[in-house]
């Protein structure tokens, strides 16, 4: 049998193409048949993992960022208030007074714990958006890389500019801040018909085995961003962590009133600053948690530049 290093290179390619075309239509499949099933490596810590938000705390997370300043504020200047009145009320003082001359280095461990714990959440919380920032920016590039690739061949196929396009407006539409992992159906039948069509013999024959890789590279990149950006879409906040930090932050007052059991007037200024110090830094972790929603969203225009004007 003589060997034919171009049918085997056109071979290899149909190989590819078909392995890309069922891994694509059976991903979603198999996250939903099987939820705790791992993402790919890229995706960030936490995916596949299916935590269940209390109504109330995902509610306050979901509030504007100003709003979550004030309630943040609200509670924690009560608490300080209510720590100052029974530090030197009628009823607490007489017991509270025995607690004087506690060293301070020891009522500094809640400090310190809720400082570790907030730098801790702070970077998952961040690190989250930068990956669901990256994940939009190669969605794009992928689509754009189509765009360009489909320019350069020997038959312009408008075909894949336009199934581009839909699959783009169908992500703006359906897809966007959506709370299902699974994510729109339209989405992935937009997805499906693009890798049937760049996985097409024709594209092969008429462009070539190496312009059809270039091509099916940058639709299972399309894919992989997908995939990460709806695994940080529904990937929701732990509460255990916000728990700890924010009871932490509790501790961390009650430490700084109990140092200034005798002077009114220091402890009113030790709670202060720490209260300013703790809310602020809640706050900007707080309006970060969800990024595609809230205050500090990512963009839908970084995809919608694919689209045409």
């Amino acid at each position: 049998m003589l060997f034919c290093p171009a049918a085997e290179k056109r071979r290899t390619a149909c190989v590819t193409a078909k392995r890309l075309a069922g891994v694509t239509l059976l991903r979603r499949a198999d996250v939903a048949d099987h939820p705790t099933v791992a993402g790919p490596r890229n995706c960030p810590v936490g995916y596949g993992l299916h935590r269940k938000e209390t109504i109330l705390f995902g509610q306050w997370l979901a509030l504007p960022g100003l709003a979550i300043l004030l309630t943040l504020l609200l509670f924690y200047g009560l608490t300080a208030l209510a720590m100052y009145c029974v530090s030197y009320g009628r009823g607490g003082r007489p017991r509270l007074s025995t607690f004087v001359g506690i060293a301070p280095p020891f009522l500094s461990i809640p400090t310190v714990l809720f400082g570790l714990m907030a730098g801790f959440l702070a970077s998952d919380v961040w690190n989250h958006a930068r990956e669901a920032a990256r994940a939009v920016l190669d969605e794009r590039d992928g689509a754009l890389a189509i765009e360009s690739i489909s320019l350069g061949m020997p038959v312009n196929h408008t075909e894949l500019d336009s199934m581009v396009h839909i699959y783009v407006r169908a992500v703006l539409s359906d897809e966007w801040a959506t709370d299902d992992e699974r994510g729109a159906p339209a989405v992935q039948s937009a997805l499906e018909a693009l890798v049937r069509e760049v996985a097409s013999p024709e594209i092969a024959k008429e462009a070539g085995t190496s312009v059809q890789g270039a091509l099916l590279a940058a639709v299972s990149r399309i894919a992989s961003a997908r995939t990460t950006r709806l695994a940080l879409v529904t990937n929701e906040a732990d509460e255990v962590k916000w728990a700890t930090v924010l009871g932490l932050a509790f501790l961390a007052q009650l430490g700084v009133a109990a140092v200034h059991l005798e002077r009114p007037r220091a402890q009113i200024g030790a709670l202060v600053i720490f209260t300013s110090c703790a809310v602020v830094t809640l706050s900007l972790i707080a309006v970060c948690e969800r990024p595609f929603e809230g205050s500090y969203e990512v963009s839908s225009a970084t995809l919608r530049a694919v689209l045409p004007p």
